[in-house]
């Protein structure tokens, strides 16, 4: 017995099922695969997304305490300016990627940056965003030194 519920669309040109237009689909939101902890940075003028707290590095209750809160402020700031204002073609980032960031992860580090003189370390704090639609997480290294910041996109 053939389907007419296939055939008689098919038949009048009219698409059996999916989208009936080239309109972009909505985003899937992913579920995240990772725990998170709820911050709040005080004064900061940015609230600070979840925070993963699976890492065995980097971890949240870090913020306040080896980590200034001030530095993290700062630091998200000036990720959610650069991702607001920095044109990257789709699938890299689109605008409106700062409103589905879904977690962050704040680290301090320490990096020997010279060979010959390997007492003398650098400490750096990294803030990264995760957007589960995209393919890379963002982030921002800021040196707490010069205060001097890089951005850019790291994979998963």
């Amino acid at each position: 017995m053939l389907r007419t519920d296939v055939l008689i669309p098919l038949l009048l040109g009219i698409p059996a099922c999916g989208p009936a237009s080239n309109e972009h689909l909505p985003s899937v939101r992913r579920a995240v695969r990772y725990e998170t902890v709820s911050i709040r940075l005080g004064s900061c003028g940015t609230p600070l997304p979840p925070v993963r707290s699976d890492l065995k590095v980097c971890r949240p209750e870090a913020i306040g305490d080896s980590i200034k809160a001030a530095d993290v402020c700062r630091a998200l700031e000036a990720l959610k300016a650069w991702v607001e204002t920095t044109p990257f073609p789709p699938p890299q980032m689109q605008p409106g990627d700062w409103a589905r960031v879904r977690a962050v992860s704040v680290c301090r580090d320490n990096i020997n940056m010279s060979p010959e003189e390997p007492k003398v370390r650098r400490w750096y704090l990294t803030v990264t965003a995760d957007v589960p639609e995209r393919p890379r997480e963002f982030f921002v290294e800021m040196s707490e030194d010069s205060g001097q910041m890089r951005f850019g996109f790291q994979h998963r």
